[in-house]
Protein backbone atom coordinates (compact mmCIF):
# COMPACT_ATOMS: atom_id res chain seq x y z
CA UNK A 1 0.00 0.00 0.00
CA UNK A 2 1.00 3.48 -1.20
CA UNK A 3 0.41 6.47 1.05
CA UNK A 4 -0.01 9.95 -0.43
CA UNK A 5 2.61 11.05 1.82
CA UNK A 6 5.08 8.35 0.60
CA UNK A 7 4.54 9.48 -3.48
CA UNK A 8 4.51 13.29 -2.42
CA UNK A 9 8.21 12.67 -0.56
CA UNK A 10 9.04 10.26 -3.55
CA UNK A 11 8.08 13.01 -5.76
CA UNK A 12 10.17 16.33 -3.49
CA UNK A 13 8.64 19.58 -5.29
CA UNK A 14 7.19 17.58 -8.37
CA UNK A 15 4.25 17.57 -6.11
CA UNK A 16 3.25 19.78 -3.59
CA UNK A 17 0.54 21.69 -1.66
CA UNK A 18 -0.26 25.47 -2.63
CA UNK A 19 0.70 25.78 1.24
CA UNK A 20 4.18 24.91 1.29
CA UNK A 21 4.43 24.39 4.70
CA UNK A 22 1.56 21.06 4.88
CA UNK A 23 2.31 17.88 4.67
CA UNK A 24 0.55 14.97 2.87
CA UNK A 25 -1.60 12.92 4.90
CA UNK A 26 -0.83 9.12 5.79
CA UNK A 27 -3.69 8.23 3.09
CA UNK A 28 -4.10 5.35 0.95
CA UNK A 29 -3.34 5.82 -3.05
CA UNK A 30 -5.06 3.20 -5.03
CA UNK A 31 -3.68 4.25 -8.39
CA UNK A 32 -3.04 7.98 -10.37
CA UNK A 33 -5.51 8.81 -12.74
CA UNK A 34 -5.36 11.59 -15.85
CA UNK A 35 -8.51 12.89 -17.34
CA UNK A 36 -9.73 16.07 -18.29
CA UNK A 37 -13.14 15.18 -18.80
CA UNK A 38 -15.67 17.59 -16.48
CA UNK A 39 -17.07 14.43 -14.55
CA UNK A 40 -14.32 11.40 -14.76
CA UNK A 41 -15.98 9.97 -11.66
CA UNK A 42 -17.35 7.09 -13.65
CA UNK A 43 -14.12 5.56 -14.63
CA UNK A 44 -12.89 6.12 -10.93
CA UNK A 45 -13.27 3.36 -8.12
CA UNK A 46 -12.47 5.48 -5.46
CA UNK A 47 -8.79 6.33 -3.89
CA UNK A 48 -6.82 7.70 -6.72
CA UNK A 49 -5.14 10.71 -7.11
CA UNK A 50 -7.00 12.04 -10.39
CA UNK A 51 -4.87 14.31 -12.33
CA UNK A 52 -5.85 17.80 -14.70
CA UNK A 53 -4.62 20.74 -16.21
CA UNK A 54 -7.69 22.02 -16.16
CA UNK A 55 -8.38 21.91 -19.89
CA UNK A 56 -12.48 21.32 -19.23
CA UNK A 57 -12.25 23.93 -16.49
CA UNK A 58 -14.65 26.66 -16.53
CA UNK A 59 -14.68 29.85 -13.99
CA UNK A 60 -18.30 29.15 -12.97
CA UNK A 61 -19.13 28.87 -9.15
CA UNK A 62 -21.95 26.22 -9.61
CA UNK A 63 -19.33 24.29 -12.23
CA UNK A 64 -16.35 24.00 -9.31
CA UNK A 65 -19.09 23.30 -6.72
CA UNK A 66 -20.40 20.39 -8.60
CA UNK A 67 -16.91 19.31 -10.11
CA UNK A 68 -15.58 18.70 -6.69
CA UNK A 69 -18.44 17.16 -4.73
CA UNK A 70 -18.75 14.63 -7.68
CA UNK A 71 -15.07 13.50 -6.75
CA UNK A 72 -15.74 14.14 -2.88
CA UNK A 73 -18.27 11.33 -3.11
CA UNK A 74 -16.80 8.94 -5.13
CA UNK A 75 -13.93 8.69 -2.51
CA UNK A 76 -11.00 10.50 -4.97
CA UNK A 77 -7.68 10.32 -3.05
CA UNK A 78 -6.86 13.96 -3.92
CA UNK A 79 -6.55 16.13 -7.14
CA UNK A 80 -3.69 16.95 -8.90
CA UNK A 81 -3.54 20.72 -10.51
CA UNK A 82 -0.56 20.90 -13.14
CA UNK A 83 0.01 23.96 -13.92
CA UNK A 84 2.10 25.40 -17.12
CA UNK A 85 0.06 24.52 -20.48
CA UNK A 86 -3.08 26.40 -19.22
CA UNK A 87 -3.01 27.57 -15.94
CA UNK A 88 -0.22 29.37 -14.06
CA UNK A 89 -1.78 29.68 -10.79
CA UNK A 90 -5.23 27.20 -9.28
CA UNK A 91 -7.98 28.68 -10.10
CA UNK A 92 -9.07 30.32 -6.87
CA UNK A 93 -12.83 28.78 -7.36
CA UNK A 94 -11.02 25.01 -7.45
CA UNK A 95 -9.06 25.94 -3.75
CA UNK A 96 -12.68 27.05 -2.40
CA UNK A 97 -14.34 24.22 -3.40
CA UNK A 98 -11.95 21.48 -2.32
CA UNK A 99 -11.92 23.30 1.34
CA UNK A 100 -15.31 23.34 1.10
CA UNK A 101 -15.57 19.31 0.51
CA UNK A 102 -12.46 18.55 2.49
CA UNK A 103 -11.04 17.50 -1.10
CA UNK A 104 -6.88 17.22 -0.57
CA UNK A 105 -5.86 19.90 -3.80
CA UNK A 106 -1.94 19.69 -4.55
CA UNK A 107 0.20 21.56 -7.07
CA UNK A 108 1.99 19.62 -10.46
CA UNK A 109 4.65 22.50 -11.00
CA UNK A 110 5.16 23.93 -14.10
CA UNK A 111 7.51 21.31 -15.76
CA UNK A 112 7.14 18.56 -13.99
CA UNK A 113 5.15 15.86 -16.73
CA UNK A 114 2.17 14.13 -15.31
CA UNK A 115 4.47 10.74 -16.04
CA UNK A 116 6.87 11.32 -14.08
CA UNK A 117 4.02 11.66 -11.33
CA UNK A 118 2.59 8.19 -12.24
CA UNK A 119 6.27 6.60 -12.77
CA UNK A 120 6.95 7.60 -9.12
CA UNK A 121 3.75 5.76 -8.07
CA UNK A 122 4.59 2.31 -10.10
CA UNK A 123 8.30 2.26 -8.85
CA UNK A 124 6.92 2.93 -4.91
CA UNK A 125 4.38 0.04 -5.90
CA UNK A 126 7.31 -2.35 -7.12
CA UNK A 127 9.32 -1.20 -3.75
CA UNK A 128 6.82 -2.06 -1.37
CA UNK A 129 5.82 -5.77 -3.44
CA UNK A 130 9.10 -6.74 -3.21
CA UNK A 131 9.54 -5.88 0.16
CA UNK A 132 6.02 -7.66 0.93
CA UNK A 133 7.32 -10.49 -0.59
CA UNK A 134 10.55 -10.69 1.22
CA UNK A 135 8.35 -10.21 4.59
CA UNK A 136 6.25 -12.75 3.63
CA UNK A 137 9.02 -15.34 3.07
CA UNK A 138 10.76 -14.67 6.10
CA UNK A 139 7.53 -15.26 7.87
CA UNK A 140 7.21 -18.40 5.84
CA UNK A 141 10.45 -19.59 6.93
CA UNK A 142 9.75 -18.65 10.57
CA UNK A 143 6.52 -20.17 10.70
CA UNK A 144 8.15 -23.62 8.77
CA UNK A 145 11.05 -23.64 11.71
CA UNK A 146 8.64 -23.13 14.45
CA UNK A 147 6.34 -26.37 14.01
CA UNK A 148 9.06 -28.72 13.97
CA UNK A 149 9.42 -27.65 17.59
CA UNK A 150 7.80 -29.97 20.36
CA UNK A 151 5.74 -26.52 21.11
CA UNK A 152 5.25 -26.24 17.34
CA UNK A 153 1.18 -25.84 17.52
CA UNK A 154 1.52 -23.03 19.91
CA UNK A 155 4.15 -21.41 18.41
CA UNK A 156 3.44 -21.13 15.17
CA UNK A 157 -0.16 -19.36 16.28
CA UNK A 158 1.92 -16.95 18.22
CA UNK A 159 4.00 -16.05 15.39
CA UNK A 160 0.84 -15.61 13.12
CA UNK A 161 -0.67 -13.59 15.88
CA UNK A 162 2.20 -11.05 16.08
CA UNK A 163 2.86 -10.81 12.39
CA UNK A 164 -0.83 -9.36 12.16
CA UNK A 165 -0.75 -7.54 14.99
CA UNK A 166 -3.98 -8.90 16.83
CA UNK A 167 -5.04 -12.74 18.21
CA UNK A 168 -5.01 -15.74 16.32
CA UNK A 169 -6.34 -19.27 18.03
CA UNK A 170 -5.99 -22.73 16.38
CA UNK A 171 -9.23 -25.15 17.49
CA UNK A 172 -8.25 -29.04 16.67
CA UNK A 173 -10.37 -31.84 15.57
CA UNK A 174 -8.05 -34.15 17.53
CA UNK A 175 -9.19 -36.23 19.48
CA UNK A 176 -9.32 -34.02 23.23
CA UNK A 177 -10.27 -30.98 21.04
CA UNK A 178 -7.44 -28.67 22.29
CA UNK A 179 -7.59 -24.69 21.81
CA UNK A 180 -4.32 -22.44 21.37
CA UNK A 181 -4.69 -19.24 21.83
CA UNK A 182 -2.04 -16.36 21.43
CA UNK A 183 -2.10 -13.98 23.57
CA UNK A 184 -3.45 -15.37 26.29
CA UNK A 185 -5.26 -12.22 27.12
CA UNK A 186 -7.24 -12.93 23.97
CA UNK A 187 -8.61 -16.53 25.47
CA UNK A 188 -12.00 -14.75 27.42
CA UNK A 189 -12.44 -13.35 23.50
CA UNK A 190 -11.97 -16.65 22.06
CA UNK A 191 -14.52 -18.49 24.94
CA UNK A 192 -17.15 -15.66 23.81
CA UNK A 193 -16.69 -16.43 20.27
CA UNK A 194 -17.50 -20.54 20.68
CA UNK A 195 -20.69 -19.50 22.02
CA UNK A 196 -21.89 -17.26 18.85
CA UNK A 197 -24.39 -19.42 16.84
CA UNK A 198 -22.82 -21.84 14.14
CA UNK A 199 -24.43 -20.43 11.22
CA UNK A 200 -21.99 -17.16 11.97
CA UNK A 201 -18.93 -18.83 12.39
CA UNK A 202 -19.13 -22.33 10.22
CA UNK A 203 -16.41 -22.88 7.79
CA UNK A 204 -16.96 -25.91 5.21
CA UNK A 205 -13.95 -27.88 4.28
CA UNK A 206 -12.62 -26.21 1.23
CA UNK A 207 -14.38 -22.26 2.42
CA UNK A 208 -12.88 -19.22 4.36
CA UNK A 209 -15.97 -17.59 6.37
CA UNK A 210 -15.62 -13.67 8.19
CA UNK A 211 -17.60 -11.66 10.51
CA UNK A 212 -17.85 -9.10 12.82
CA UNK A 213 -17.00 -9.75 16.66
CA UNK A 214 -16.97 -7.28 18.85
CA UNK A 215 -16.45 -4.46 16.41
CA UNK A 216 -13.84 -6.07 14.70
CA UNK A 217 -13.43 -8.30 11.76
CA UNK A 218 -12.50 -12.45 12.08
CA UNK A 219 -11.54 -14.45 9.69
CA UNK A 220 -11.92 -18.36 9.92
CA UNK A 221 -9.71 -20.67 7.88
CA UNK A 222 -10.16 -24.18 7.78
CA UNK A 223 -7.21 -26.75 8.41
CA UNK A 224 -7.77 -29.47 5.99
CA UNK A 225 -6.34 -32.31 3.74
CA UNK A 226 -8.93 -33.12 1.00
CA UNK A 227 -12.01 -34.20 3.06
CA UNK A 228 -10.20 -34.38 6.40
CA UNK A 229 -10.78 -31.57 8.41
CA UNK A 230 -7.90 -31.20 11.39
CA UNK A 231 -9.66 -28.23 12.73
CA UNK A 232 -9.89 -24.13 12.51
CA UNK A 233 -7.47 -21.11 12.43
CA UNK A 234 -9.03 -18.04 13.23
CA UNK A 235 -7.29 -14.64 13.25
CA UNK A 236 -8.57 -11.18 14.32
CA UNK A 237 -6.05 -8.76 12.36
CA UNK A 238 -5.54 -4.90 13.63
CA UNK A 239 -5.23 -4.11 9.95
CA UNK A 240 -6.27 -4.84 6.97
CA UNK A 241 -4.79 -7.77 5.17
CA UNK A 242 -2.16 -7.57 2.20
CA UNK A 243 -1.64 -10.14 -0.33
CA UNK A 244 1.41 -11.42 1.20
CA UNK A 245 -0.41 -11.50 4.58
CA UNK A 246 -3.11 -13.97 2.70
CA UNK A 247 -0.01 -16.31 1.92
CA UNK A 248 1.16 -16.59 5.53
CA UNK A 249 -1.99 -17.48 6.88
CA UNK A 250 -2.76 -20.39 4.04
CA UNK A 251 0.79 -21.47 4.46
CA UNK A 252 0.15 -21.45 8.66
CA UNK A 253 -2.55 -23.94 7.70
CA UNK A 254 -0.68 -26.10 5.38
CA UNK A 255 1.78 -26.32 8.42
CA UNK A 256 -0.53 -27.01 11.11
CA UNK A 257 -2.30 -29.47 9.23
CA UNK A 258 0.80 -31.77 8.78
CA UNK A 259 1.40 -31.52 12.39
CA UNK A 260 -2.13 -32.64 12.97
CA UNK A 261 -1.42 -35.65 10.49
CA UNK A 262 1.69 -36.68 12.38
CA UNK A 263 0.33 -36.16 15.81
CA UNK A 264 -2.91 -38.27 14.48
CA UNK A 265 -0.26 -41.28 13.42
CA UNK A 266 1.45 -40.98 16.40
CA UNK A 267 -1.22 -40.93 18.63
CA UNK A 268 -3.60 -43.91 16.24
CA UNK A 269 -0.10 -46.46 16.45
CA UNK A 270 -0.34 -45.43 20.73
CA UNK A 271 -3.84 -46.11 20.91
CA UNK A 272 -3.64 -49.74 19.06
CA UNK A 273 -0.48 -50.59 21.13
CA UNK A 274 -2.41 -49.42 24.38
CA UNK A 275 -5.89 -51.36 23.46
CA UNK A 276 -3.78 -54.47 22.85
CA UNK A 277 -1.98 -54.29 26.42
CA UNK A 278 -5.67 -53.92 27.99
CA UNK A 279 -6.84 -56.94 25.57
CA UNK A 280 -3.94 -58.81 27.13
CA UNK A 281 -5.09 -57.80 30.96
CA UNK A 282 -8.33 -58.69 30.08
CA UNK A 283 -7.76 -62.01 29.35
CA UNK A 284 -5.22 -62.70 32.11
CA UNK A 285 -1.81 -62.70 30.13
CA UNK A 286 0.22 -60.52 32.58
CA UNK A 287 3.31 -61.26 31.59
CA UNK A 288 3.16 -60.75 28.02
CA UNK A 289 1.08 -57.46 28.43
CA UNK A 290 3.93 -56.21 30.58
CA UNK A 291 6.57 -57.45 28.29
CA UNK A 292 4.46 -55.52 25.38
CA UNK A 293 4.00 -52.50 27.11
CA UNK A 294 8.28 -52.13 28.38
CA UNK A 295 9.10 -53.08 24.55
CA UNK A 296 7.20 -50.28 22.00
CA UNK A 297 7.88 -47.62 24.63
CA UNK A 298 4.71 -47.45 26.86
CA UNK A 299 6.56 -48.10 30.34
CA UNK A 300 6.67 -50.62 32.66
CA UNK A 301 3.08 -51.25 34.07
CA UNK A 302 2.98 -50.56 37.92
CA UNK A 303 1.57 -53.33 40.14
CA UNK A 304 -1.72 -51.65 40.68
CA UNK A 305 -4.27 -50.21 38.76
CA UNK A 306 -7.75 -48.45 38.24
CA UNK A 307 -10.26 -49.73 36.01
CA UNK A 308 -12.62 -47.29 34.86
CA UNK A 309 -15.48 -48.29 32.65
CA UNK A 310 -17.91 -46.22 30.77
CA UNK A 311 -20.69 -46.72 29.00
CA UNK A 312 -22.15 -43.83 26.26
CA UNK A 313 -24.58 -42.88 23.39
CA UNK A 314 -23.65 -45.13 20.17
CA UNK A 315 -23.72 -42.06 18.36
CA UNK A 316 -20.49 -40.66 20.22
CA UNK A 317 -17.72 -41.74 19.28
CA UNK A 318 -15.93 -43.10 22.20
CA UNK A 319 -13.21 -40.28 22.53
CA UNK A 320 -16.04 -38.48 23.00
CA UNK A 321 -16.96 -40.38 26.00
CA UNK A 322 -13.92 -40.08 27.67
CA UNK A 323 -14.10 -36.13 26.91
CA UNK A 324 -17.42 -36.28 29.54
CA UNK A 325 -15.57 -37.62 32.14
CA UNK A 326 -14.29 -34.21 33.87
CA UNK A 327 -18.24 -33.45 33.85
CA UNK A 328 -19.55 -36.65 35.33
CA UNK A 329 -20.96 -35.87 38.57
CA UNK A 330 -18.67 -37.89 40.98
CA UNK A 331 -20.24 -40.18 43.64
CA UNK A 332 -18.96 -39.99 47.30
CA UNK A 333 -15.59 -41.63 47.31
CA UNK A 334 -14.41 -40.54 43.44
CA UNK A 335 -11.52 -39.06 43.14
CA UNK A 336 -11.26 -36.49 40.51
CA UNK A 337 -9.97 -39.08 37.72
CA UNK A 338 -10.15 -36.36 34.91
CA UNK A 339 -6.22 -35.85 33.72
CA UNK A 340 -5.41 -39.26 34.29
CA UNK A 341 -8.09 -40.89 31.93
CA UNK A 342 -6.70 -37.96 29.25
CA UNK A 343 -2.98 -39.03 29.79
CA UNK A 344 -3.82 -42.79 29.44
CA UNK A 345 -3.27 -44.65 26.67
CA UNK A 346 -4.10 -47.97 27.97
CA UNK A 347 -7.77 -48.23 26.74
CA UNK A 348 -10.21 -50.39 24.70
CA UNK A 349 -14.02 -50.99 24.23
CA UNK A 350 -15.25 -54.53 25.41
CA UNK A 351 -18.60 -54.98 24.07
CA UNK A 352 -20.39 -51.58 24.47
CA UNK A 353 -17.90 -50.63 27.34
CA UNK A 354 -15.03 -48.32 27.11
CA UNK A 355 -12.39 -49.98 29.38
CA UNK A 356 -9.57 -47.72 30.62
CA UNK A 357 -6.86 -48.44 32.86
CA UNK A 358 -4.48 -45.63 34.68
CA UNK A 359 -1.92 -46.24 37.84
CA UNK A 360 -2.67 -44.53 41.52
CA UNK A 361 -0.42 -42.09 40.87
CA UNK A 362 -2.12 -39.59 38.86
CA UNK A 363 -5.54 -39.33 40.47
CA UNK A 364 -5.83 -36.38 42.63
CA UNK A 365 -7.76 -36.71 46.11
CA UNK A 366 -11.68 -36.71 45.96
CA UNK A 367 -11.72 -33.14 47.17
CA UNK A 368 -9.72 -31.74 44.35
CA UNK A 369 -11.77 -30.25 41.08
CA UNK A 370 -11.17 -31.39 37.77
CA UNK A 371 -9.81 -28.20 35.94
CA UNK A 372 -10.25 -29.90 32.07
CA UNK A 373 -13.33 -28.82 30.49
CA UNK A 374 -16.39 -31.47 29.67
CA UNK A 375 -18.47 -32.34 27.15
CA UNK A 376 -21.53 -34.78 26.60
CA UNK A 377 -22.19 -35.64 30.30
CA UNK A 378 -25.66 -35.92 29.65
CA UNK A 379 -25.25 -38.91 27.63
CA UNK A 380 -22.59 -40.81 29.29
CA UNK A 381 -22.13 -42.73 33.01
CA UNK A 382 -19.47 -44.66 34.37
CA UNK A 383 -18.18 -46.86 36.93
CA UNK A 384 -14.89 -46.94 38.85
CA UNK A 385 -13.18 -50.07 40.64
CA UNK A 386 -10.31 -48.64 43.10
CA UNK A 387 -6.53 -49.60 42.39
CA UNK A 388 -6.09 -53.53 41.75
CA UNK A 389 -3.76 -55.79 41.11
CA UNK A 390 -2.70 -56.51 37.82
CA UNK A 391 -3.90 -60.17 38.35
CA UNK A 392 -7.54 -58.82 39.22
CA UNK A 393 -8.19 -56.81 35.62
CA UNK A 394 -10.27 -59.73 34.41
CA UNK A 395 -12.30 -59.49 37.37
CA UNK A 396 -12.12 -55.93 37.90
CA UNK A 397 -13.46 -55.67 33.90
CA UNK A 398 -16.11 -57.90 34.89
CA UNK A 399 -17.57 -56.01 37.50
CA UNK A 400 -17.54 -52.29 35.58
CA UNK A 401 -19.32 -53.97 32.85
CA UNK A 402 -21.94 -55.19 34.48
CA UNK A 403 -22.63 -51.74 36.56
CA UNK A 404 -21.73 -49.47 33.94
CA UNK A 405 -25.35 -50.21 32.38
CA UNK A 406 -26.93 -49.09 35.45
CA UNK A 407 -25.78 -46.08 35.84
CA UNK A 408 -27.88 -42.92 34.97
CA UNK A 409 -26.38 -41.06 32.15
CA UNK A 410 -23.92 -38.20 33.74
CA UNK A 411 -23.02 -39.95 36.60
CA UNK A 412 -20.01 -41.92 37.63
CA UNK A 413 -19.78 -44.49 41.23
CA UNK A 414 -17.53 -46.00 42.54
CA UNK A 415 -17.80 -50.39 42.20
CA UNK A 416 -16.37 -53.64 44.51
CA UNK A 417 -16.91 -56.25 46.33
CA UNK A 418 -17.25 -54.76 49.39
CA UNK A 419 -20.05 -52.29 47.86
CA UNK A 420 -21.95 -56.17 46.10
CA UNK A 421 -21.50 -57.50 49.68
CA UNK A 422 -23.56 -54.58 51.25
CA UNK A 423 -26.21 -54.34 48.36
CA UNK A 424 -26.90 -58.56 48.94
CA UNK A 425 -27.63 -57.63 52.87
CA UNK A 426 -30.25 -54.77 51.84
CA UNK A 427 -31.86 -56.80 49.35
CA UNK A 428 -32.10 -59.89 51.81
CA UNK A 429 -32.99 -56.66 54.37
CA UNK A 430 -36.05 -55.66 51.95
CA UNK A 431 -36.93 -59.31 51.36
CA UNK A 432 -37.67 -60.04 54.81
CA UNK A 433 -39.64 -56.97 55.54
CA UNK A 434 -43.07 -58.85 56.35
CA UNK A 435 -45.61 -56.38 56.43
CA UNK A 436 -45.72 -54.92 52.21
CA UNK A 437 -43.54 -55.80 48.91
CA UNK A 438 -40.45 -53.50 49.94
CA UNK A 439 -38.28 -55.67 47.67
CA UNK A 440 -40.58 -55.63 44.32
CA UNK A 441 -41.36 -51.58 45.12
CA UNK A 442 -37.67 -50.88 45.42
CA UNK A 443 -36.70 -53.09 42.42
CA UNK A 444 -39.53 -51.19 40.16
CA UNK A 445 -38.51 -47.79 41.72
CA UNK A 446 -34.94 -48.25 40.84
CA UNK A 447 -35.95 -49.77 37.56
CA UNK A 448 -37.83 -46.48 36.66
CA UNK A 449 -34.86 -44.26 38.14
CA UNK A 450 -36.73 -42.46 41.05
CA UNK A 451 -39.85 -41.83 38.98
CA UNK A 452 -43.11 -42.53 40.90
CA UNK A 453 -45.59 -42.36 38.34
CA UNK A 454 -44.42 -44.95 35.82
CA UNK A 455 -43.78 -47.19 39.01
CA UNK A 456 -47.13 -46.74 40.65
CA UNK A 457 -48.55 -48.07 37.25
CA UNK A 458 -46.37 -51.10 36.94
CA UNK A 459 -47.36 -51.99 40.49
CA UNK A 460 -50.54 -51.01 40.09
CA UNK A 461 -50.60 -49.05 43.33
CA UNK A 462 -51.46 -45.36 43.91
CA UNK A 463 -48.05 -43.30 43.84
CA UNK A 464 -48.29 -42.26 47.99
CA UNK A 465 -48.55 -45.94 48.78
CA UNK A 466 -45.10 -46.03 46.68
CA UNK A 467 -43.68 -42.57 48.61
CA UNK A 468 -44.53 -44.75 51.75
CA UNK A 469 -43.06 -47.71 51.15
CA UNK A 470 -39.70 -45.99 49.61
CA UNK A 471 -39.54 -43.92 52.76
CA UNK A 472 -39.80 -47.66 54.98
CA UNK A 473 -37.74 -48.80 52.89
CA UNK A 474 -34.92 -45.92 52.99
CA UNK A 475 -35.44 -46.11 56.86
CA UNK A 476 -35.26 -50.16 56.66
CA UNK A 477 -31.67 -49.47 55.42
CA UNK A 478 -30.60 -46.44 56.92
CA UNK A 479 -29.11 -45.21 53.45
CA UNK A 480 -30.81 -42.91 50.07
CA UNK A 481 -32.10 -44.55 47.51
CA UNK A 482 -31.39 -41.87 45.20
CA UNK A 483 -27.44 -41.71 46.34
CA UNK A 484 -25.43 -43.46 43.32
CA UNK A 485 -23.35 -45.67 45.35
CA UNK A 486 -26.59 -46.82 47.24
CA UNK A 487 -28.71 -48.20 44.13
CA UNK A 488 -25.74 -48.80 41.58
CA UNK A 489 -24.64 -51.73 43.40
CA UNK A 490 -28.28 -52.80 44.67
CA UNK A 491 -29.29 -52.71 41.39
CA UNK A 492 -27.07 -55.37 40.18
CA UNK A 493 -28.02 -57.33 43.57
CA UNK A 494 -31.78 -57.43 43.29
CA UNK A 495 -31.57 -57.81 39.31
CA UNK A 496 -29.22 -61.25 40.16
CA UNK A 497 -31.68 -62.51 42.89
CA UNK A 498 -35.16 -61.93 40.38
CA UNK A 499 -33.02 -64.07 37.61
CA UNK A 500 -32.10 -66.74 40.28
CA UNK A 501 -35.72 -66.62 41.10
CA UNK A 502 -37.22 -67.11 37.53
CA UNK A 503 -34.49 -70.04 37.40
CA UNK A 504 -35.97 -71.81 40.09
Amino acid sequence: MITLRELTDELGDGLVFPNQGREAPHRTVAGVHISELPDPTQYLSGGELLLTTGLSWVEDHEFASAYVRRLAQQKVCALGFGLGPLFSEVPQLLVEACERFKLDLLLVPDGVSFQQVTRAFWHLAGKNGLESLERSLGLQSALARDITRPDGVKAVVRQLAQSLGGWAVFESRAAGRATTVWPESAATAVKSLQTLPEKMKRADVNAVVSFEFRGQQVLKFPVAGGEQLYGFLAVCPQRKLSAGDKYVIRTACALLMMKARQQQSYSAGIAALGEAVVKLLANGHTDAARLLSENVGLGELPARLYVLGLIGDEYLDESDWARAVPALQRAAGVPCIAEAVAQSPLMTRINNVLVILFPEKRVKPETEQDDIAGWGENRVAGVLVEPVEISEIPAAISTVRRAARRVPAGHIIKAGARDRVRAEEWAATLAGYPRADLLGTVTTYIKHRGQWEPTSRELGVHRNSVRHRIENAEKLLGVSLDDPNVFAPLWLALRDRVGDEEQT
